[in-house]
Parts: structure tokens; C-alpha cells; sequence
């Protein structure tokens, strides 16, 4: 009887592990998932008002843009560097 109660609590607190591990990992997923959304969508906006400046030849609105895109791209990955 003491065996079967000490195995019942055992896998009563793994179960519980896990969940608690499987609900954290959701809750990292979601977060990581709007992240990256929102920055998709400032990578996007950057880009349109970087062609609008292209179009109107304002150097200091590139220069602007220039400077937001350094800091939203990885400077240290060789695939974001700007040149």
C-alpha cells in the first residue's frame, strides 16, 4: 500500500512538472511569435518610408533610416552588416 501511494505522489509531481514546463514553453512561444511580428511590421514600415525617400532624394531622411535599420538588424550577424 505504501509503494503504490509513493509511486501515486511520484508521478503526481512529474505530471505537474511537465505541465508546468509545457505552459512556460507556450507562454516564451507567444511572446517570441508577437515579437517578431511587431518587428516585422517596423522592418516594413522602414522600408516603405526609406523608398519614399529614395523617390524624393532627402539624404537625411536615409541617413534617419539608415540609423533605424542598424539598430533593429543584428549588427554582429555578416547577413545584416550595412555597408
Amino acid at each position: 500500500m505504501g509503494a503504490l501511494l509513493t509511486s501515486t505522489v511520484i508521478a503526481a509531481i512529474v505530471a505537474a512538472a511537465v505541465a508546468f514546463w509545457t505552459a512556460q514553453r507556450k507562454i516564451s512561444i507567444e511572446n517570441i511569435t508577437q515579437d517578431r511580428r511587431a518587428w516585422r511590421e517596423k522592418i516594413r514600415n522602414n522600408a516603405l518610408s526609406v523608398h519614399d525617400a529614395l523617390i524624393s532624394r532627402d539624404e537625411k531622411s536615409l541617413n534617419k533610416h539608415r540609423a533605424e535599420f542598424a539598430a533593429l538588424l543584428n549588427p554582429n550577424d555578416k547577413d545584416d552588416v550595412i555597408v
